[in-house]
């Protein structure tokens, strides 16, 4: 896997992810990193993703198991991400469960973007600081959350609690966020206990999903 960005290889070197090769035109920047070969950044040969000088290759990220994750987040909120499809969205949602201390972040295993250059960037390097698991089945998830003393919200346009009543509730919640385009799916929706809705102006129709994510983790932060 490739990341790009300083603060990116800053993040992999402080979170002891094997560092295979570095291309850079920061040379001194990176030269506290022993042991690693480091090549000039014109040397990299695939398409640069605003790399901010620097390019490394890094071991495969490694997503905890749904019961590790469990295990790690208890009395804490977490969150799922359902067919969440672009990469600077998801880094932005770890990013903000990483700034409010939250219990980690579930995704599916398909039909989503998963952990890669571009999210951990994104995420300024959270992605390896944040617990995430990823599921095969985010139906069955559900179920096992409940059965874990969780309570499953759903982020809808529609919903039925507002953010301030769900954050007086002494409760440990599982929150949903939906798809760019169609938002939560129905069959997930059907299974919540609560469907939030965000209190907004008119002047806007809906907002973006890591938007809602920074709002919801803010307002759900423990005191």
């Amino acid at each position: 896997m490739y990341i790009f960005g300083l603060n990116s290889l800053e993040a992999a070197k402080k979170n002891n992810i094997k560092i295979k090769k570095i291309w850079t035109n920061r040379t001194e920047d990176v030269a506290y990193i022993k042991g690693v070969e480091i090549f000039p950044l014109a040397d990299f040969k695939e398409r640069l993703h605003n790399s901010q000088g620097v390019v490394a290759e890094v071991e495969d990220y490694k997503y905890l198991s749904v019961n590790e994750l469990l295990e790690k987040a208890k009395g804490k909120h977490i969150f799922i991400t359902d067919k969440v499809t672009d990469p600077q969205n998801l880094g932005a949602i770890i990013r903000s469960i990483a700034a409010f201390g939250h219990g980690g972040l579930i995704i599916p295993k398909h039909e989503q973007v998963g952990i890669n250059g571009t999210v951990i960037k994104t995420s300024a390097g959270t992605a390896f600081t944040v617990d995430i698991a990823e599921s095969n089945s985010l139906i069955q998830l559900v179920k096992k959350l409940k059965d874990s003393g969780y309570w499953v919200v759903s982020t809808e346009m529609a919903g039925d609690i507002s953010l301030d009543k769900l954050a007086d509730m002494d409760l440990q919640l599982a929150i949903i966020l939906g798809s760019e385009g169609k938002g939560v799916s129905q069959k997930l929706s059907e299974n919540a206990d609560f469907k939030l809705s965000i209190k907004m102006t008119d002047k806007v129709e809906s907002l973006n999903v890591s938007a809602t994510a920074a709002i919801i983790s803010h307002n759900l932060m423990k005191k």
